[in-house]
């Protein structure tokens, strides 16, 4: 029998901590989101017919307060407003008697619609509770077999760690945080969302809305956590695959552990569905980091470095880096329970270089699982082909356990990581700083001058000044650094690893200190300056003028203007000294004698 989408009920329940504890704030965004729910809800012609949802006050003896029964929300409705109450909170309590109101709920309501959903449930919590930790994911498993979708949402000033303890502790449990009242109306749509796709398409889980983009929507598609758009891959089967279990696969992004997952392997972010929600058409892949070569981690070895004739092949330091990373990578997937498979183990890319990296790029026929005994024997293959005969007695013990048909005994994806990185170390031996150049040699006090080095096997290197001042560079065997300097001397370097350590000093640098202005105190006036009465200014002025000022005698000014001046009152004959010619002077040569006159 086919039932139609208004014959579909979608229970929705809200269990909000209105006890003491909770702040204003708090107070604040639960009212502030049960009014978004409200306008979500009405303004979706299929949530507004389908959606039942009830807001309960529960206290620590299991007794109901109902505040607004299950009935159909309408928007001349008026939400009523939570208000706190004196008792303290017992999350346990509060699912134990919401999970009794549930049973009975949907015992009514399967009586009046053909077929009803399972609840969604939304747990408002700020952070305190009086029972145990126990006794809150007991609880929580017994509502999870009558509702399958559960969101554990931290208020404001709340401390996630409950929601986000419980929300590990089950994969069907998403938990988010309102860390202001901003967030509100994305937490309601996300709600929203999700019980729209439960109520049409049957797909249960609030996680639908977090982790799945359609088709059309997917080349356009952008995401925080990865700049620019991603690679969809198109799954190789006509009919597609399941979409809930793809997307179990790809939320392991957002479970502890999941940023080291993203950045040791290019993990899916998103499910692309077509016209059918509910089938997966393919993955939306990050884009792998320009730094990655092109390269094959095979069973045999790192092509190209498997040759026997490749000039690295004797280079048991960069193999041994490389399998550690690639077990290290693996342990990461395997810690939140992926399972890799071989063809995403050879489509690692590698760097070269002191400090190796490798990046898996095809994770999407990985699986969720906790069988890993493939991926065990598949990466204590690898190492044997790659790094035996770098391997000591430690490592020949783990080589004759992943050599075992028994799965217990095989050595974990850790095991190999750590091993392997430790072994990398003793063999490159320990750190050696081959050149430092400091310049300028001669510099102002407090300027400061570059330091530049070079060296192998450097995993940590400090930079101590002539005053003591200590700049860190962690794996860096060649760089340059800045030193202020403040006294004169020597820039010394210590380089260091798991081996041993290494020291050497630059030129020794000159510092000098240039001339500087002394402020010259000018004798102080008599009064203050900065008086702001007007009436000592005068004064003031009065006494730099007979102290400061010479005495100059009066002027006369005539009190009639002088006659007008004739050329006959003037000192000279002007007419004369212009027209005559002067005379020529004679000159007197003195007469020479000579000396035998």
């Amino acid at each position: 029998m086919t039932h139609t989408a208004q014959e579909t009920l979608q229970p929705l329940y809200l269990l909000c901590d209105a006890s003491v504890r909770m702040r204003e704030e708090d107070l604040a965004a639960v009212n502030l989101l049960l009014g978004h729910l409200a306008d979500e809800i009405t303004g979706d012609p299929l949530l507004a017919w389908a959606v039942r949802w009830g807001i309960e006050l529960y206290d620590n003896a299991d007794h109901t307060t109902t505040l607004m029964q299950l009935q159909q929300v309408d928007l001349v409705s008026r939400i009523p407003q939570m208000v706190t109450t004196i008792e303290e909170p017992t999350l346990a309590a509060a699912l134990r008697a919401l999970r009794r109101r549930i049973t009975g709920d949907i015992d009514l309501l399967e009586a009046d619609a053909a077929e009803v959903r399972p609840p969604i449930v939304v747990v408002a919590t700020s952070g305190h509770s009086l029972d145990g930790a126990g006794d809150r994911a007991a609880e929580l498993a017994a509502l999870l077999e009558w509702t399958p979708m559960v969101l554990l949402v931290s208020l404001p000033g709340a401390d996630g760690t409950i929601a986000e303890d419980l929300a590990a502790e089950h994969t069907d449990v998403d938990a988010t945080v309102i860390s202001s009242l901003a967030d509100v109306p994305d937490v309601a749509h996300w709600i929203a969302r999700g019980a729209h796709q439960s109520a049409e398409h049957g797909l249960t889980r609030l996680r639908y809305a977090q982790w799945v983009v359609a088709e059309r929507d997917a080349g356009a598609f952008r995401h925080v956590a990865e700049p620019g758009a991603g690679v969809f891959h198109r799954f190789a089967e006509p009919g597609g695959r399941p979409a809930a279990d793809l997307i179990d696969l790809v939320a392991v992004r957002a479970a502890p552990g999941g940023d080291e997952l993203a950045e040791r392997l290019l993990w899916p972010y998103r499910v692309v569905v077509g016209d059918d929600p509910a089938t997966a058409v393919g993955l939306l892949l990050p884009r792998p980091p320009d730094r990655f070569a092109a390269g094959r981690m095979t069973a045999r070895g790192p092509e190209p470095l498997s040759g026997p004739d490749t000039p690295d092949a004797s280079d048991g330091v960069l193999r041994a880096r490389l399998c550690a990373a690639l077990a290290a990578a693996m342990a990461a997937a395997h810690a939140v329970g992926a399972v890799l498979g071989e063809a995403a183990l050879e489509s690692a890319a590698y760097t070269t270089g002191t400090d190796p990296e490798v990046l898996i790029t095809d994770c999407t026929g990985a699986r969720l699982g906790t069988d890993r005994s493939a991926d065990l024997f598949w990466l204590g293959r690898f190492v044997d082909h790659c790094v035996f005969a770098f391997l000591d007695t430690d490592g020949q013990a783990l080589l004759r356990r992943a050599r075992s048909n028994v799965a217990d005994r095989l050595p974990s994806a850790t095991e190999w990581s750590d091993y392997l990185d430790h072994r990398a170390t003793v063999l490159q031996g320990p750190p050696v700083i081959e050149q430092v150049q400091v310049s300028p040699v001669i510099v102002p006090d407090g300027s400061p001058v570059t330091v530049r080095w070079r060296g192998r096997y450097i995993d940590r290197l400090e930079i101590t000044g002539p005053d003591g001042a200590v700049v860190v560079a962690t794996g860096r065997d060649q760089g340059q650094v800045q030193v202020v300097m403040t006294r004169p001397g020597a820039v010394r370097l210590r380089a260091a690893n798991r081996v041993g350590g290494h020291r050497a000093d630059t030129a020794h640098v000159h510092v000098f200190r240039l001339p500087r202005i002394t402020e010259v105190r000018l004798p102080g006036s008599p009064l203050d300056a900065r008086d702001p009465r007007t009436d000592q200014w005068a004064d003031m002025l009065a006494h730099y003028s007979r102290h400061m000022l010479p005495d100059i005698p009066p002027v006369p000014v005539p009190a009639e203007p002088p006659a007008a001046l004739s050329l006959t009152r003037f000192p000279i004959d002007v007419a004369r000294f212009f027209g005559e010619r002067p005379g020529r002077p004679r000159r007197r040569w003195p007469r020479l004698r000579r000396p035998w006159a």
